[in-house]
Parts: structure tokens; C-alpha cells; sequence
């Protein structure tokens, strides 16, 4: 009955160590994905990367819009009312109107009449009139109106985008980072895991030839390869951990056409500890160009500017019109605007107006909202800066923690390693017992991956302040 249990555990063995070799060769065919490569990759075609283009591309849409406001105008009129055999009126008219920064309006146009039945101050000329003037606001508009509003409102959005383009982009290099090294790290988890399963494999054939020759009792063989079961179970779990994370990173590679990408099993990422970078307290201290900054800065202008806007109304609205007029050059050639006869101070047509709420609640009301606005927006600048400061500072201590963590730990592996090799020495000799060397090798697995995590800490906390600092890709 003994022989049999033996010989099942034989041929299990074999099976077990035949995955693992073929696992080994694909690592070892493989190619690698450097870290810089990765993040070119999420940079040029990830969708957030593309929405954040998107959104300073709609802001200048916005800014488009509001230049608008100040194009010319051209506008025509033309009417007629003829009823029971009489013409009773007839009139056309055409015009551009030319709004500037400054508020006043320029205009001029043609227009005629004609008919039976015309009220007197619509007679003109038989050849029309021509005019040109120009309208001004005294009052409220003078300084701010909805047209100027507008426009100041979609510059600042278009600051504004630029400054959420930034912040979308520091936040996906923060993602994907985290993405990449939780790979990096199952990957060699996985690498540690292959590595204790052939030795664990190497170190049971050695145990069962020597049980052969009569060296080893047979229990040796059956603890031998406990260890064996143990080791597989392990990397099966190591495998599951780096598939998952494998599915991770892949949500942030994308193509050129807008399809996701897909990582095969045979590439690996590269990064080593080489490749982390020499980094000073000073260069991480947030500055007020960082884009979450920005974005309320705006907020707060995008805001001043509704309250100067509602300031203007706290002013009596007065509008200035004035036109000169002149017969039709076309119908009579001799005519001259600068006769005295047609000067400004003869033919002309002039209008004001005054529009006053007496209580003025209205405009009150919107400057104090926007005051009040304005106060909120400040109090969450100073808490956001504080914030930010705050965890970066937390960050750089913690970074520089795992910086003297990693050198510990190195050593503590060297050591390990050494004890191993020791144990493994005396056990070659009969000096020692598998259990023990089965003990150091896994304090050495487990010292290898502890390593392995605080490196990943290391790497992604410090990729953590970049993102807080505002300083992502």
C-alpha cells in the first residue's frame, strides 16, 4: 500500500513540473513593456485622454459663440398694404448695425416710403433717406453688459478647460500608474512563485534518489513534496493575482482607431529600481498653477464677472441715440453731406432714454448672491491648497519611509538568501534537515515578496505625489 501511495505521488510530481517549465519558457520568450512606453500609449489614445482634448476643443467653441456678440449685423424690412383699390402705405429699409468692445453701437442704412396714407414723421424724400449714427449706454452698460459678459465668461471658460484637461490627465496618470505596477508586482510575484515551485520540484527528485539509494527515509520523500503542493497552490494563486491585474492595465491601452487593447500572456512589463527617480521635497510643493487651483480661480472670475455685470443695474439704464440724415446719392447725385444745409446739426433724428427700478432689489440681490458666491469660492481654495499640501507631505514622508524600507529589505533578502545557501550546504552533508532548509526557503520567498510590494509602494506613492503636486504625465 505504501508502494502505491509513492508511485501516485511520483507521477503527480512529474505532471507539476512539466507545467512549470512550460511556464517558465513563455516567461523567458516574452517581450517587455516599459513603463514609459505604457504611458505614451494611455497618453495618445486612452478615451479620458481624448474627452480631455474635447473639452478645451468645446471651450473654444464657446469663445467662437461669444465673438459673436460683436459681429455686424446687416438686416433688411420691406412692407406694403394695398385693400379696396388703395395703396395705402409702402416702405423698405436696409441697414447694417456694427457693435463694439466699448459698448457703442454704430449703425447706418437706407430707407424710403411710400403711399396714400403714410403718418406725417414717416414722409420722406422720393429718393429715401440714408443714415448713420450711433447708440450708447450711459447708465448700466456702460463699464459691463451681457454682450461683454459673455465674452470675458468664455475666455475664463476657456482657461478653465485647460485647467480640467490638466487635471483629467493627472488623474488618469495616477490610474494607469497604479494599474502598471500592480502588474509589475504580480508579475514577479509570479516570477518568485515559478522559481519556488522548481526548486521545490528540484529539491523532491534529489529527495527521491536519495530515498532510492537509501539515504533519506520515505516520510522525506512525502514531506518533500508537501512542499511541492504547497509551492503549485501558491503559484496557482500567484497566476489568478497577475491575470487579474493583467485585465487591469489592459482597460487603459487602447488603440489609434478607438479599440481596446489587449496585452498577451507573453509580454511583461519593465521597470526595475533603477529607473526610480532622484526626487527633492522642493519640486513636489504645490503650486498655484496646479489644475484643481486653476479650475477654482476661474470659478471665482467666472463668478466676479456676473456680479460686475449686476452692478452695472445698480445705475439707472440711459441709452444715447443719434442719426444724421441725407437724401439718397444714388437718386440725386448732387447731393453733398457736408452742405450746411445736411450737417449734423440740421437733418437729424435723436432719442434717450431712462429706465430706473426704484428700489433696485434686483440687481441688490444678484451682486449680494454673487458676493457671497465669490466668499464660498475663496474658502474652497484656501481648504483644496491645504489639502493638496497636506497630502503631499504625508506622501513625501511616507515615500521616504519606503525609500529606507526598500534598502532594508534588500539587505534582509541578501541575508536570507545567504542562510539558504548555508542550509542548503549543510544539508548536502547531512548536517541538517529538510525541514529546515524548507524553512529558510520560505523566509526567503517571503522576505522576496515583501520586497517586491514595498518596491511597488514605492513606486506608486511616489507617482501619487506627482498626481497631488500636479505634475502628471
Amino acid at each position: 500500500m505504501k508502494n502505491i501511495c509513492l508511485i501516485l505521488l511520483l507521477l503527480l510530481a512529474q505532471s507539476i513540473s512539466g507545467q512549470t517549465q512550460q511556464t517558465a519558457n513563455d516567461t523567458a520568450s516574452g517581450r517587455v513593456l516599459p513603463y514609459s512606453d505604457y504611458l505614451q500609449i494611455v497618453m495618445m489614445n486612452h478615451p479620458v485622454a481624448i474627452s480631455a482634448g474635447l473639452v478645451v476643443e468645446r471651450a473654444d467653441m464657446q469663445l467662437r459663440s461669444a465673438r459673436g456678440g460683436f459681429d455686424p449685423l446687416i438686416y433688411g424690412d420691406f412692407g406694403a398694404k394695398q385693400f379696396d383699390d388703395k395703396f395705402y402705405y409702402q416702405y423698405r429699409q436696409a441697414g447694417v448695425e456694427i457693435p463694439t468692445w466699448m459698448g457703442v453701437k454704430f449703425h447706418g442704412g437706407y430707407e424710403s416710403t411710400d403711399g396714400q396714407f403714410l403718418n406725417p414723421e414717416a414722409n420722406m424724400p422720393a429718393g429715401g433717406l440714408l443714415h448713420a449714427g450711433l447708440s450708447v449706454d450711459l447708465g448700466a452698460g456702460l463699464l459691463m453688459d451681457n454682450r461683454r459678459a459673455a465674452f470675458r465668461q468664455a475666455q475664463i471658460a476657456q482657461e478653465q478647460s485647460d485647467a480640467q484637461r490638466d487635471d483629467l490627465l493627472n488623474q488618469l496618470y495616477g490610474e494607469a500608474t497604479r494599474a502598471y505596477f500592480n502588474w509589475w508586482l504580480t508579475d514577479q510575484k509570479l516570477k518568485v512563485a515559478e522559481e519556488a515551485v522548481k526548486l521545490a520540484n528540484d529539491r523532491y527528485e534529489f529527495v527521491r534518489q536519495s530515498f532510492k539509494w537509501g539515504e533519506f527515509p520515505a516520510i522525506d520523500t512525502v514531506e518533500a513534496y508537501t512542499q511541492v503542493l504547497n509551492r503549485y497552490f501558491a503559484l496557482r494563486e500567484a497566476q489568478t493575482q497577475w491575470a487579474r491585474a493583467v485585465q487591469i492595465a489592459n482597460i487603459y491601452l487602447w488603440t489609434e482607431d478607438g479599440n481596446m487593447a489587449f496585452l498577451s500572456p507573453e509580454v511583461r512589463p519593465d521597470w526595475s529600481q533603477k529607473m526610480m527617480p532622484e526626487w527633492t521635497p522642493d519640486e513636489f510643493q504645490v503650486q498655484l498653477e496646479h489644475p484643481r487651483l486653476r479650475m477654482i480661480r476661474a470659478q471665482r472670475d467666472h463668478i466676479n464677472i456676473t456680479r460686475r455685470l449686476a452692478a452695472e443695474y445698480l445705475r439707472p439704464t440711459i441709452q444715447l441715440k443719434y442719426n444724421f440724415l441725407s437724401q439718397n446719392v444714388l437718386e440725386n447725385p448732387q447731393t453733398d453731406f457736408f452742405q450746411d444745409r445736411l450737417t449734423f446739426r440740421e437733418n437729424y433724428t435723436v432719442g434717450a432714454s431712462l429706465r430706473f427700478p426704484l428700489f433696485v432689489r434686483d440687481a441688490r440681490g444678484r451682486v449680494g448672491m454673487a458676493r457671497v458666491d465669490m466668499e464660498r469660492v475663496d474658502l474652497d481654495f484656501l481648504e483644496t491648497r491645504a489639502e493638496l499640501e497636506a497630502r503631499v507631505n504625508a506622501g513625501l514622508v511616507e515615500l521616504s519611509n519606503l525609500n529606507d524600507q526598500v534598502q532594508f529589505f534588500d539587505q534582509n533578502v541578501n541575508y536570507l538568501q545567504a542562510l539558504l545557501e548555508g542550509e542548503r550546504e549543510l544539508f548536502s552533508m547531512g548536517e541538517s534537515s529538510l525541514f529546515l532548509v524548507n524553512a529558510r526557503e520560505t523566509s526567503l520567498i517571503t522576505g522576496q515578496n515583501v520586497l517586491l510590494e514595498v518596491k511597488a509602494q514605492q513606486i506608486t506613492r511616489y507617482a501619487e505625489i506627482r498626481q497631488l503636486s500636479g505634475r502628471g504625465f
